[in-house]
Formats: structure tokens, sequence, C-alpha cells
């Protein structure tokens, strides 16, 4: 953990853009004619594929992903087999974004009492684990404004969107089943 070192700058959002597009036109642009259709995704990324989020590729007409499909991630094909069993989430839509990890904890037990939700209880943190800082993403609240507005055209349903100081573990804790859930912490 000592070796974590903090990021001090935003990535060039250029360059993030090209990245993307060269993934989509590596990875899906391949099985498109298969696509035609389809609004929902199973994806089983294998090695580094496992680190990014597809929903991020931009399409030929430039947009991302995730406006065309649902994407849904399976660690083997086989899983898919399991989905009849399983029940279909039908809580709340829910986004937690931008969190203010240097928030004190009287005033964090404050936020989490007035929205309701039950504090967590708090463990002790490894030594190395102490002296970790993470600055604040200033983007994760645009992204999570931006699929707010994404899934709000798209599906039309209230989505509860919950950022910086209320966007608490405890939050997320006391949620069941949410139909979606999107964390854009870090």
């Amino acid at each position: 953990m000592r070796k974590v070192k903090q990021f001090e700058g935003l990535p060039n959002i250029n360059v993030l853009r090209k990245e993307a597009r060269a993934l989509y036109e590596l990875v899906i642009q391949p099985i498109e004619p298969y696509l035609k259709g389809k609004k929902k995704l199973f994806i089983s990324p294998d090695g580094l594929l496992n680190l990014i989020p597809f929903e991020i590729f931009i399409t030929k007409d430039g947009r991302h992903l995730m406006e065309d499909f649902v994407i849904n991630y399976v660690t083997a094909g086989r899983d898919i087999v399991r989905f009849n069993d399983i029940a279909v989430a039908r809580g709340d839509t829910i986004i937690l974004a931008d969190p203010d990890y240097d928030m004190e904890v009287k005033v964090k037990d404050k936020v989490a009492g007035e929205m309701g939700v039950t504090k967590t209880i708090r463990g002790n943190v490894s030594r190395d684990a102490k002296e970790l800082k993470f600055i604040r993403l200033p983007d994760t609240k645009l992204e999570a404004d931006n699929i707010e507005g994404i899934l709000r055209r798209k599906n039309g349903e209230p989505i509860k969107n919950y950022q910086g100081i209320k966007a608490l573990e405890e939050i997320l804790f006391s949620v069941e089943s949410p139909r979606i859930l999107h964390l854009a912490t870090h």
C-alpha cells in the first residue's frame, strides 16, 4: 500500500475518447453484425479486459456503448444458465458519486441521521491504510449526472443520485436489491 501514489491531475479527455474509440473498434466492431436488434450485452471479459468498463467504449457514431446497450458482466458464460433462478431486482435506481473522503465523523453521522440511514460500525484500519489519502475526482459528479440523464431518458423512472456529503457508505449498505446501482467514487 505504501507504493500507492496520489494522482495529481485529470486525464486528458481527448486521449481517453481516442482510446475508448480504439477499444470499441478492436473489441465490439468485429461482432457488430451479431448485435443488430439487441439491447442487452452479457460480457465475460478475459485478462486485462476485466479492468476496462465497456460502458465507456465510443461507437462509430460517437456514442458511449451504454447509450445503446444494457451491459451485464458475468465471470463465465455458464453463469447465464443460472439467470432463470434469480429474481429480478425491483428496487430503486441508485447512483453514488463524488464522495467527500475528508468528511468528519460527526458530520457524516449527522448527515446519515438526516437521511434516515443507520450508521456503519467503524472497525480498526490497518496501519498502512491510515496513511492513504484519496482526492475527490470532480468528473465523477459529471459522470453521475450524465448517467442519470441517460437513464431518465431511456427508462423514465425515478433515480436516487447521492453526491458529495450524501454519497455515504451507509446509503450503499441500506439499499435492498437496487434495479441499477452505479458507483462513481474513485
